[in-house]
């Protein structure tokens, strides 16, 4: 984070000046990391937009999170905008708004949710999950949306109910699940570890919590299901208890397009 300010005059033209905080293309980031009170402060950042050699829009960004009575709310990239018109009139302002997360642990109820916005180029993503559990009950629900700015779109969902469905003792189903990706990669965890963390066996688990920080799940949402033309992918999971000794999650997922390939998971 380097901030640098710089004004040209060249003959038959206009003065001209930049502001930058770094090399472009920004924005700058300088990280924080600290807590205020219920605030917390993770970054601020800073960005310009130039068109012939003038800054035509300032920016400042925030993200952090605000935590009140076992409500927590969480910004990525709050956007303030000045687009270059006159700094006292209110339409030279701009708010946006990249992404918002709500977690909330109370009474016994556990939710959280959120809805993130990616542009990289000319390719724009929205992904949002919701999860909730109330005692041996539980829904989650995750899915996002692409448009790559060529007319070719991608999606996909994955939704689950946790609660005691039924059976037999040796085969109690406690969970069932199922989605589908259209136009969309699906990238399994090599490490098994971490299979206890994938969105698939995650929104199955029964005892399982929402994240504690849904936007870096959000995120997270967004690299294990990339925007992939030509790829499809159907999934489909259940959990269950053996006896009321053992736990069990399991998941196929059949991934089709270049090939065909078929992901087993379980925890």
């Amino acid at each position: 984070f380097s901030p640098s300010v710089a004004i040209q005059k060249h003959p038959g033209l206009q003065l001209g000046f930049t502001v930058r905080a770094g090399d472009p293309p920004g924005p700058w980031w300088l990280v924080i990391q600290r807590q205020l009170g219920p605030l917390y402060v993770d970054r601020i950042g800073f960005n310009s937009v130039e068109t012939n050699g003038r800054v035509t829009e300032i920016s400042l960004l925030f993200n952090g999170q605000l935590s009140l009575f076992g409500l927590t709310a969480a910004v990525d990239q709050l956007m303030i905008t000045w687009n270059g018109g006159d700094i006292l009139s209110i339409s030279s302002w701009s708010v946006d708004l990249m992404g918002l997360a709500i977690s909330a642990d109370m009474a016994g109820v556990s939710l959280a949710g959120g809805l993130l916005k990616t542009a990289d180029g000319g390719e724009t993503s929205y992904v949002g999950m919701l999860m909730g559990r109330f005692a041996a009950y539980g829904l989650s629900v995750f899915g996002g949306y692409t448009n790559d700015g060529r007319g070719h779109a991608s999606f996909f969902l994955f939704g689950a109910i946790n609660g005691p469905i039924g059976g037999p003792p040796a085969f109690f189903l406690t969970g069932i699940g199922g989605g589908l990706g259209i136009n969309r990669g699906l990238i399994i965890p090599d490490d098994i570890s971490k299979f206890g963390t994938y969105p698939f066996i995650q929104a199955l688990d029964p005892g399982a919590k929402p994240p504690a920080k849904p936007m870096d799940e959000l995120h997270r949402l967004s690299a294990y299901f990339p925007h992939q033309m030509g790829n499809f992918w159907f999934a489909a999971g259940i959990s269950f208890t053996c006896f009321s000794l053992i736990d069990g999650v399991a998941v196929v997922a059949v991934s089709f397009g270049n090939g065909l390939t078929i992901r087993p998971g379980g925890h």
